[in-house]
């Protein structure tokens, strides 16, 4: 918002005096003369037009009686020209000669750039609803590590809160200077101006700065903000009593897009988590089976360990050797079996009867002992 040039308010007091000198010196005479203008038209005078002028007077008077609250501030004017500013209490303004303005002295809280269940953050494609505000949408810095979303290039939406209040002594410097025909176009014109000074300092201070950084120097944001707002309304008569930078949020597009991030991640570490856990059981599967087979191997090594001490030992106490008692064991098991049918030669009777003769011996053997 544009603005004007404050005017200077020169007060002057004498002219409420001079309106309330007058208020009462004449009003009676206003009313005679009113008196006598009724008289002549009608022709008639009687006994209680001087009861009829003191009641009107008197009238006058108590409309003329004012109040001004403790949680007001006002002013008055005589003929729409300052006279005074005026603290709570009773005063005298003489009616029809002098007006009294009000606005309250409460502190006042503003959201900007507006109450929150004003700001529209739809997509901007849609028309802007009556009455509502689009956020404020500003961009910062890119950092040098892009991989911290915090030193990534974000457009950011502030919501900043002023509290505020008109100065008992500066009354007309707010009501003249500030546009508006009620206490309510006066206060959005108020609230509209520290919007725009705050709009402009904060898109110049977010695009100097990553969101690490914001965050950072939050108070330090705080305090340029108080001191823009104090010079932006010194001329109004108003006090900024406190400055606070309420929350900064992505935009909705923004909190899209990290949502969908945050989701793709979260997936790509389940998908990790799953492989890995796949990888580990196919190793302890793989260890499992490895194990096994040494335990049935490391069985079978000394089965065939023991087979081969308890045929040496069979040998020894035999009297031949361990082939030869093998060569005994597969002739006896061949022979036993009946249905066995074998053609031998004049070589392989030979051996039988001679791997016989010995197994016999040595059992003879074995029964001398």
């Amino acid at each position: 918002m544009e603005r004007t040039k404050p005017i200077k308010i020169d007060l002057k007091p004498r002219r409420l005096l001079v309106a309330q000198v007058f208020a009462v010196a004449f009003s009676p005479v206003v009313f005679i003369l009113g008196d006598g203008i009724v008289c002549l038209t009608i022709n008639q005078t009687t006994w209680w037009n001087s009861y009829w002028i003191q009641g009107l007077t008197l009238l006058y008077y108590g409309l003329s009686i004012v109040r001004v609250r403790t949680d007001e501030v006002a002013g008055t004017s005589v003929l729409e020209k300052p006279a005074t500013e005026d603290g709570a209490g009773w005063f005298f303004r003489p009616l029809f000669l002098t007006r009294v303005d009000r606005f309250t002295r409460n502190t006042q809280q503003s959201q900007l750039p507006a109450d929150e269940v004003m700001v529209f953050r739809d997509n901007d494609t849609i028309a802007l609803p009556y009455g509502m505000v689009r956020p404020w949408r500003m961009t910062t810095k890119e950092g040098a590590d892009n991989n911290d979303v915090l030193n990534r290039r974000l457009t950011l939406e502030p919501t900043i809160s002023v509290i505020w209040q008109i100065e008992s002594k500066g009354f007309w410097e707010f009501y003249i200077n500030i546009p508006g025909d009620s206490p309510e176009e006066k206060r959005t014109v108020i609230v509209q101006q520290m919007a725009d000074t705050a709009e402009a300092l904060l898109g110049t201070i977010f695009g100097t700065k990553t969101v690490a950084e914001l965050v950072e120097d939050r108070e330090i944001i705080r305090e340029k903000l108080d001191v823009a707002l104090v010079k932006a309304v010194a001329d109004w008569g108003i006090t900024i009593c406190q400055v606070n930078v309420q929350r900064i949020i992505p935009t909705r597009l923004v909190n899209e897009a990290l949502e969908e991030t945050a989701v793709a991640k979260a997936r790509a570490q389940i998908t990790l988590t799953v492989a890995g856990a796949a990888k580990r059981d196919a190793i302890l599967r793989a260890e499992g089976e490895r194990d096994a087979m040494t335990v049935v191997a490391d069985g079978r090594i000394a089965q065939l360990t023991a087979e081969g001490i308890g045929l040496k030992a069979a040998a020894t106490a035999s009297g031949i050797s361990v082939e030869e008692l093998r060569r005994g064991e597969i002739a006896m098991g061949t022979l036993g079996d009946s249905r066995a049918t074998f053609v031998l030669g004049t070589d392989g009777f030979r051996d039988v009867f001679a791997t016989g003769a010995a197994i016999a011996a040595g059992a003879k053997k074995g029964g001398a002992k």
